[in-house]
C-alpha cells in the first residue's frame, strides 16, 4: 500500500527561518521576522498581515483578533417603535462613519461571551498603540472565511439589541483587507 504523504518543512518565505504553528493548523507565524501565513484551502499557505498592538496602558496577554476594513450597503431595516432608538447599533455607527475597522474574534471564547470583546472594539474604534512583534502569537481558531461568517453575526447582534423591535435588515457588508491583530487589553 502506497500514500502521496509528503512532509514539508515551512519555512519563512521573507527570513527563510522555520515557521511556529498553532495547535488548530490554521495559522503560522514567524518568531524572528514577524510575518504571518493563514493555511487556506487545499493547504495553501497564503501572507497575511499581522500586529501587536495593546489598547491604553493595558500590559494584559494578548488575545487575536481578525479585522476587517469595512463599509456598509444598507438596502432596508424596518423595526416597530422608530427607526435608530437607540444609538448602540452598528448600523447607525456605519451610517456616520461611513466605514469601520470590523474586529471578529480568532477564538471561539469571544464568542461565547454575553458581550464580544470583538464587538466592544467595533463599536468603540479604539486607537491601539502598535507594538513591535512578538516571539509568539496567541492561539486563531477561526479562519478568514469563519471570520466573515461572524462578521454578519456581530452585526445583526447588535441590532438586535436595539429598543426598537427588528422586522427586516437587507445589507451588505463589505469586508477588505483582512488582518491579524493580537491585542493586550
Amino acid at each position: 500500500m502506497s500514500t502521496n504523504i509528503q512532509l514539508v518543512s515551512l519555512r519563512c518565505s521573507k527570513c527563510s527561518q522555520p515557521l511556529s504553528a498553532d495547535k488548530n493548523g490554521i495559522f503560522l507565524y514567524c518568531a524572528v521576522c514577524g510575518e504571518g501565513f493563514e493555511i487556506v484551502r487545499h493547504q495553501e499557505v497564503v501572507p497575511l498581515p499581522v500586529y501587536f498592538a495593546r489598547r491604553g496602558n493595558s500590559n494584559q496577554e494578548f488575545a487575536a483578533f481578525w479585522a476587517f476594513d469595512a463599509t456598509l450597503e444598507l438596502t432596508k431595516r424596518d423595526a416597530k417603535g422608530g427607526f435608530f432608538s437607540s444609538p448602540k447599533g452598528l448600523v447607525q455607527l456605519f451610517e456616520k462613519r461611513h466605514g469601520l475597522r470590523f474586529y471578529v474574534p480568532a477564538i471561539n471564547k469571544d464568542l461565547d461571551s454575553k458581550e464580544p470583546v470583538a464587538l466592544q472594539l467595533t463599536y468603540e474604534q479604539p486607537e491601539l498603540e502598535y507594538l513591535h512583534p512578538q516571539k509568539k502569537f496567541p492561539a486563531v481558531e477561526i479562519t478568514q472565511e469563519d471570520a466573515k461568517k461572524i462578521a454578519d453575526y456581530l452585526l445583526i447582534t447588535s441590532e438586535i439589541e436595539q429598543k426598537d423591535t427588528l422586522r427586516t435588515l437587507e445589507y451588505r457588508l463589505v469586508l477588505q483587507n483582512p488582518m491579524l491583530i493580537a491585542i493586550a487589553l
